[in-house]
């Protein structure tokens, strides 16, 4: 069997992955396009949570100096 991949001028490191299929009009712009959305997807796993991240040390850090006032004034009663 030859390599479905070996007209192409990109390569990718999962090719191997995609050796069997058969269902497949252009190969080599398929396989450019999987890199990409693999890309896509490791930037978006740092960026996503380093965003909730900081959300959330914000409005805790918030509403501690929203709450802690009335908790000081709830102890002085």
């Amino acid at each position: 069997m030859t390599n479905l991949f070996e007209n192409c001028s990109y390569h990718s490191s999962y090719e191997p992955y995609f050796l069997d299929c058969t269902n497949a009009t252009d190969p080599c712009y398929l396989i450019q396009y999987v890199d990409t959305i693999e890309v896509i997807i490791y930037w978006l796993n740092l960026v996503i949570p380093f965003i909730l991240l900081t959300t959330g040390l914000f409005l805790n850090a918030y509403y501690l100096t929203v709450l802690l006032p009335n908790f000081i004034q709830m102890n002085d009663m």
